[in-house]
């Protein structure tokens, strides 16, 4: 021996440009995570915001609004609602519910031959009301506000 020191080849030395292989990778994933997921969390953000709404609407009137769609040749507009609390919803089988046009402002309140519900609602049951959508000023992919009362639910989306 001549008093050199030889040290082991290093077993770690692939652990290296593993580990950047690795990191690499991940913020590769994540990147394509956020351009995929980003957008949808925004819709979501408004969904949730729609889904208040909704959900404030509900707790007030005891109705939840199902749908509104233009039909009818686009002389009728359809609002359907489910009745999830009888005792709240009672007014809306009294009072039927108005619709305002969001872009015009008009209120569309002639019900299809003044059909109206009678009787008590009943939770859990859906109901339709058919009114006449005069001058068609309700169109499919426009938005209405659906009054209740003095209770509003704005930005309802128009089939």
């Amino acid at each position: 021996m001549d008093g050199t020191v030889t040290r082991p080849a290093s077993s770690v030395g692939w652990l290296r440009p593993t580990v950047a292989a690795v990191f690499a990778a991940v913020v590769v994933v994540v990147a394509m995570a956020w351009v995929i997921i980003g957008p949808s969390s925004a819709d979501d953000a408004g969904h949730s915001s729609t889904a208040d709404a909704q959900s404030i609407f509900q707790e007030q009137t005891g109705v939840r609004v199902i749908r509104v769609a233009v039909t009818g040749g686009g002389g009728l507009v359809d609002l359907r609602y489910e009745v999830v609390d009888a005792a709240k919803a009672q007014h809306v089988h009294h009072v039927p519910p108005t619709l305002v046009d969001d872009e015009s402002g008009e209120v569309i309140d002639t019900l299809l031959m003044d059909h109206a519900h009678g009787g008590p609602p009943e939770a859990g049951h859906a109901y339709p009301l058919i009114f006449v959508n005069e001058q068609g000023l309700i169109e499919r992919g426009g938005e209405v506000t659906v009054v209740i009362g003095g209770t509003r639910l704005d930005r309802v989306a128009v089939e």
